[in-house]
C-alpha cells in the first residue's frame, strides 16, 4: 500500500508507469524537475568516480557537474561524441556515468546514441567498474526518440520540454530497465 505520499502515491504511480511505457521501460520514476531527475543520477556517483559528459550539454547540467560533483571528489570530463576516437581515448577505469543529450539544449547538436553505446559496452568489457550510459532526452521526448533502445542504461528527461509541451508543469522522470539501477535511484527518490 500507500503509507507515505512523498514516497509514492497512485497518481505518482500510473503516470511513471505511463512514461515507463512510452521509454519502452521496465521502471520510470517521476522526481520534481528534470534537474532533480539530473541530481538523483549523480548521486550514483561516489568520490573518485570519473564522469564524462558530451562537450555540448545543458548548462544547468553542466554547472551541477562542475560546481557540486567536483566537490563530492568526482572527475568531470568532456569530450566531442561525434569523434569516436576522443571519446575512447576520454574513457577511464573509474569512468562511471557517461553522459549525453542528443539533440542538445539548446544547440539541438545530434549524436549517434547507438554508436556511443557500443563504445562504452567495448569499454565495459575490459573495465572493472561499469559506466553507466545516461542520455538526456529532453529535447525529444520518449514519442521521437527511445534511448534505452538505442543501448542507454537510463534515459532522462525534463518533463517540462516536450513531454509536457514547456512551461507550464514542472517534473522529471528518469527511466531504465535494469533492476540494480531501479533500487538505487528508487531509493534515491
Amino acid at each position: 500500500g500507500y503509507i507515505y505520499t512523498r514516497m509514492d502515491n497512485p497518481s505518482r504511480h500510473g503516470l511513471e508507469q505511463v512514461v515507463g511505457k512510452l521509454d519502452g521501460a521496465k521502471y520510470s520514476i517521476a522526481v520534481s524537475s528534470g534537474m532533480a531527475a539530473v541530481a538523483v543520477i549523480a548521486h550514483l556517483l561516489k568520490t573518485g568516480d570519473h564522469i564524462l559528459v558530451e562537450e555540448n550539454i545543458y548548462g544547468g547540467t553542466y554547472h551541477y557537474f562542475n560546481d557540486f560533483c567536483k566537490k563530492m571528489g568526482t572527475q568531470i570530463s568532456d569530450a566531442d561524441f561525434t569523434n569516436p576516437s576522443e571519446v575512447i581515448k576520454k574513457l577511464c577505469q573509474n569512468t562511471k556515468i557517461v553522459w549525453l543529450e542528443s539533440p542538445s539544449n539548446p544547440y539541438t547538436r545530434v549524436i549517434d546514441i547507438n554508436a556511443v553505446s557500443k563504445i562504452i559496452h567495448d569499454h565495459n568489457m575490459s573495465s572493472k567498474e561499469k559506466a553507466i550510459f545516461v542520455v538526456d532526452n529532453s529535447m525529444m521526448s520518449p514519442y521521437f526518440q527511445r534511448p534505452l533502445e538505442l543501448g542507454a542504461d537510463i534515459a532522462m528527461c525534463a518533463g517540462t520540454k516536450y513531454i509536457n509541451g514547456h512551461s507550464d508543469v514542472l517534473i522529471g522522470f528518469i527511466s531504465m530497465n535494469r533492476d540494480d539501477l531501479h533500487k538505487e535511484l528508487r531509493k534515491l527518490q
